[in-house]
């Protein structure tokens, strides 16, 4: 398993950045979308580390109910 440090990921494009934030209604200055993508790089990439983990030996869980205790 890989770790990740900040800015290690490649940054996304400022037109996704912009197009992403206008789908949500959202305006950006201008002189925060470059570090906004790089900043939404390193989350896209920490999610994707999910990717690598060893999840097939366990059971997933289906129920939850609330008065079970450790």
């Amino acid at each position: 398993m890989s770790y990740l440090t900040p800015g290690s990921a490649p940054p996304l494009s400022t037109d996704l950045v912009l197009t992403v934030a206008a789908s949500l209604g959202l305006r950006l200055p201008p002189e925060d979308v470059q570090q906004l993508a790089i900043s939404l790089a390193d989350q896209a990439a920490a999610v994707a580390l999910l990717d690598e983990a060893p999840v097939d030996a366990f059971n997933p869980a289906i129920e939850f109910d609330p008065r079970w205790r450790d």
